[in-house]
């Protein structure tokens, strides 16, 4: 009895030893070998540096391109003599050949965001309305174009318009479309010229450009303090 039972010990240990070696078998014949880490050769780390040259060499073109472009520069500086207060007589035609309304005011002509454009801030009266408006001018350096915007207090528009140096040397001339609201005419082309010939004085024309008839004359003369 006691040898039947060696046996059976003996049996069971066997048996056990047997299945152990077979899952530690089966464990290793599944388990995945864990990834190595490539090191970068030469090649590599220098492709990497040149790529990083260059996006640092096309940043760099980038802030000088950007540079050139933000800057104010000779075609801004052609605005400075509006600067400063002004008094200004304004002549208005309803119709070609009708007699002009005719009104005075007073202009204050400053720079503004870093001298990238003027501001033109009027006040008088239209029509025998009080009124107001403000005018930016300026240069676009990408589009290579002087630039404008203009509203004020008796209409609910704004008028944007652009051009560029001329007839002649002291004078910009700017394109622009407005609607007329008593005849319902949408995107009418109107010139804008504006002349620069004396220290003390300056001048805005308005042509209509369908007609070729002038649609209105603002003279501006330095205010004495």
């Amino acid at each position: 009895m006691k040898r039947a039972s060696l046996l059976v010990v003996a049996l069971i240990v066997i048996c056990t030893s047997w299945f152990a070696e077979r899952l530690v078998s089966q464990d290793k014949a599944g388990r995945k070998p864990s990834p190595q880490r490539d090191t970068p050769s030469g090649e590599d780390r220098a492709a990497s540096e040149k790529a990083q040259t260059q996006a640092e060499l096309d940043m760099q073109a980038v802030m000088k391109k950007w540079k050139e472009i933000r800057e104010p520069g000779r075609h801004h500086t052609a605005l400075e003599p509006l600067i400063g207060r002004w008094k200004y007589k304004q002549k208005i035609w309803v119709q070609p050949g009708s007699p002009p309304d005719e009104t005075t005011g007073s202009t204050e002509v400053r720079w503004v965001m870093g001298k990238r454009f003027v501001q033109v801030e009027s006040t008088g009266k239209m029509f025998d309305l009080p009124y107001n408006s403000m005018w930016l001018i300026g240069f676009d350096n990408f589009k290579k174009k002087y630039v404008s915007c203009y509203l004020d207090n008796v209409g609910t528009g704004i008028y944007p318009a652009e051009g560029s140096a001329g007839p002649g040397k002291n004078a910009i001339t700017l394109i622009g479309h407005m609607d007329d609201w008593y005849t319902a005419e949408h995107d009418r082309a109107f010139a804008y010229v504006i002349r620069l010939g004396e220290k003390d004085q300056w001048s805005l024309e308005m042509t209509d450009l369908a007609s070729g008839a002038k649609a209105m004359e603002i003279v501006y003369s330095r205010a004495r303090e």
